[in-house]
């Protein structure tokens, strides 16, 4: 994650159709308040929840946006958190010594292990040094395009043996986390914001809170209901025009999407996208979109990566093994199609 803010306004527009209707939530007094902060993940964020008053929902967003500030500072891989306890000092001492961190960044780092297992190193997270080398080039195309230029073969698979979650290190008795090789970097940008969405939620939970939507930058979960006591409804925009795909709804449930019209840049005519293939160092080529319904937020934050990068039978075998969660394909030429339990 960098601190730019990229252009995801058309995205970010289209998710926000989760509203429609009268001002009288679950409850028959609730009001419907809505908040948005544009510096956290690199991306908008929205909070948007039924509360008694104004006062009530103040109090509920400073809790939304100070975790996520939190969180955004400690699982940042470029700027650090200030203290040295995030996953950008883990970076920076690799090869050295391990890094004493945060509980969220251990969680956050036993789950990029499973989500490496599960996927047979699809996602992973210790790949950021060709991912470094993707956003490089996205970054210098966007200030000076006339100059662009996609990383050399040679540069790619040089990145590629830097990896390998085996040389992440964690020591969970210490706290502390260690990159072995000092040429491997953390990359979690197919996990972090579903796993902090589920924490920022469950914060929620504890707090007493309900009827709650939180949108990060397309990243959605939702808990309670709009309204009319119906399911918040999210809106997924068309991956090759800009018009909505379709509409779901969804209650104590996360919608998330993996498009290649976000982080792209143009090189020799050619548009190259952010999701990166890690057998190929390339970004992937199998779909424009692929959306995913899961009960948990770092559930269909990695599945709907994953899927995006494999072919179609693989990643239905890869969701099989998520109870409760569907996925909405769709193919470069636009053709929509869903698993079974995706909603009608």
């Amino acid at each position: 994650m960098t601190k730019s803010l990229r252009h995801r306004t058309w995205n970010f527009c289209l998710i926000l159709l989760f509203v429609m209707g009268s001002a009288v939530g679950c409850s028959p007094t609730a009001e419907r308040h809505e908040a948005t902060r544009l510096d956290l993940f690199d991306t908008p964020t929205t909070v948007i929840a039924y509360t008694q008053t104004e006062e009530e929902f103040e109090t509920l967003s400073e809790l939304v946006f100070s975790e996520l500030s939190r969180l955004d500072a400690l699982f940042d891989v470029y700027e650090g958190d200030g203290e040295g306890k995030g996953l950008a000092a883990i970076n920076a001492h690799a090869g050295q010594n391990p890094v004493e961190v945060d509980s969220d960044v251990m969680a956050l780092l036993q789950w990029a292990k499973e989500a490496a297992e599960v996927t047979h190193g699809v996602i992973d997270a210790s790949a950021g040094a060709v991912c470094s080398l993707w956003q490089q080039a996205r970054e210098e195309a966007t200030i000076h395009p006339e100059e662009a230029k996609i990383p050399s073969q040679e540069a790619i698979q040089n990145a590629l043996r830097h990896r390998g979650m085996e040389y992440l290190v964690l020591d969970e008795a210490a706290g502390t986390a260690y990159l072995t090789d000092p040429e491997m970097r953390l990359d979690v940008g197919a996990l972090a914001k579903g796993f902090t969405a589920d924490l920022v939620m469950n914060k929620l939970k504890e707090s007493g809170y309900s009827d709650v939507m939180l949108n990060l930058g397309g990243n959605v979960l939702t808990m309670g209901c709009r309204a009319d006591g119906s399911p918040w409804r999210i809106g997924l925009r068309h991956p090759l025009k800009e018009a909505v795909l379709t509409e779901v709804p969804a209650s104590d449930r996360s919608v998330v999407t993996s498009g290649g019209y976000e982080r792209k840049m143009v090189f020799e005519g050619k548009e190259y996208h952010h999701i990166i293939d890690l057998s190929t160092g390339m970004p992937a080529e199998q779909w424009a979109q692929v959306s995913v319904i899961s009960g948990r937020s770092a559930e269909a934050d990695l599945l709907t990566t994953a899927l995006f990068i494999l072919p179609e039978e693989e990643g239905k075998a890869l969701l099989a093994q998520f109870e409760g969660a569907s996925a909405c394909y769709v193919s470069l030429d636009g053709t929509m199609t869903t698993t079974e339990g995706w909603p009608n």
